[in-house]
């Protein structure tokens, strides 16, 4: 038999997906249709549906300037994501909160929850996201001028780490070459990630 919220969850997604819709020509109704489906997921009892409806708010708080609302609905989001143990959408929260603080300019805190993020990325889906990560990381080393780490070699334990990882994905095996070079910085790992795996 069909679960009665198997039905709840698709008109969640609906809401979900016609919210974001919205974003590009109407933030208040965006954010409308989000507390609509917080509302809607607390009353059947579908927790992802709440954490969603808190996360995609955050952003909607966020483009319209209100970084203290989106900091809240991303924290709110990341205690409900614990809950069910959604770590890559933790993740993303993480990544949102990361661009929150370095708009402001405080860079140590981005840079951690950059780094928060990237461990919270393990599934082939994340690629972009982990991309973007990288990606934000050079740009707070050149800005902080910490240039010289976006140019630091990484260890080869992580090189092996990062090529097993991406060989698993691929489905090929993997051998790491005893002449194998060290590994590019951040910024060229992120651009192999992003054009090679997106």
């Amino acid at each position: 038999l069909r679960s009665p919220l198997t039905g709840v969850k698709g008109f969640v997604q609906a809401l979900l997906n016609h919210g974001m819709q919205l974003e590009s020509v109407n933030l208040d109704s965006a954010l409308a249709t989000y507390r609509h489906v917080i509302t809607l997921s607390k009353a059947v009892g579908y927790p992802l549906g709440v954490a969603r409806g808190f996360h995609y708010s955050g952003i909607v708080y966020a483009d319209m300037g209100s970084y203290d609302s989106a900091m809240a609905a991303y924290q709110h989001a990341i205690i409900l994501y614990g809950k069910i143990n959604r770590g890559s959408q933790i993740g993303s929260c993480y990544l949102n909160i990361a661009n929150l603080y370095q708009f402001r300019g405080n860079y140590q805190k981005a840079m951690d929850f950059y780094f928060r993020s990237i461990k919270l990325f393990t599934r082939p889906s994340d690629r972009a996201k982990l991309s973007v990560a990288y990606s934000n990381l050079g740009v707070i080393f050149q800005k902080t001028g910490m240039a010289t780490l976006s140019h630091m070699p990484l260890s080869r334990d992580n090189a092996q780490h990062d090529w097993i990882r991406i060989a698993a994905m691929l489905n090929v095996p993997f051998t790491l070459r005893d002449d194998h070079p060290m590994p590019t910085q951040s910024l060229a790992r992120a651009s192999y990630w992003f054009l090679e795996r997106h």
